[in-house]
């Protein structure tokens, strides 16, 4: 009983967005390498589609894949994306007297259940994973990782690049 979905025209290659909207599609699987070289994942859903196009896939696909002017149509989006989070980001800023709160035996680490006593006995991201395993659990310091930060300012060790690196010429061939 559901209707046929919109025809794409058949003059240009059609955008995410419209194969999206086309195939009825609920979900997409985007994945992407972060600027770390770290192989990531989302599941991204069908109304979130186009910021996508303007924010991740589409955008650095083009400046990639050799098209920088098609690229270039998406900036204005892009920055005006920007905006709003750095809005969001100001208005929704952790207060300085939070810093004080947490209490020694307040979990930091829910996956590793560890306290902030133990996190600050170390001296900085490194030591806390070597010795409290701080930010190795499940959710590899997703959770807690920001909250370490802000707490007591330490910031995150880099991720490894990438073990060989490729040319983006190879994964098209």
């Amino acid at each position: 009983d559901r209707e046929a979905p919109p025809a794409l025209p058949a003059t240009a290659a059609p955008t995410l967005t419209q194969r999206v909207a086309a195939d009825d599609v609920s979900f997409i699987l985007a994945t992407f390498v972060d600027l770390n070289g770290k192989p990531c994942a989302k599941l991204v859903p069908a109304q979130a589609v186009e910021m996508l196009e303007t924010e991740g896939v589409g955008f650095a696909g083009y400046a990639a894949g050799g098209s920088p002017d098609r690229a270039q149509a998406h900036f204005g989006a892009r920055e005006s994306h920007r905006r709003f989070a750095a809005a969001l980001e100001e208005a929704f800023a952790l207060r300085q007297e939070l810093r004080n709160l947490p209490q020694p035996g307040t979990l930091v680490c829910r996956c590793e259940d560890v306290t902030m006593e133990r996190v600050r006995a170390c001296a900085g991201w490194r030591e806390a994973k070597l010795h409290t395993r701080c930010g190795m659990g499940p959710c590899q310091g997703r959770i807690c990782g920001g909250a370490v930060e802000f707490l007591l300012g330490w910031q995150s060790e880099s991720v490894r690049p990438p073990i060989l690196p490729v040319r983006v010429r190879s994964m098209t061939e």
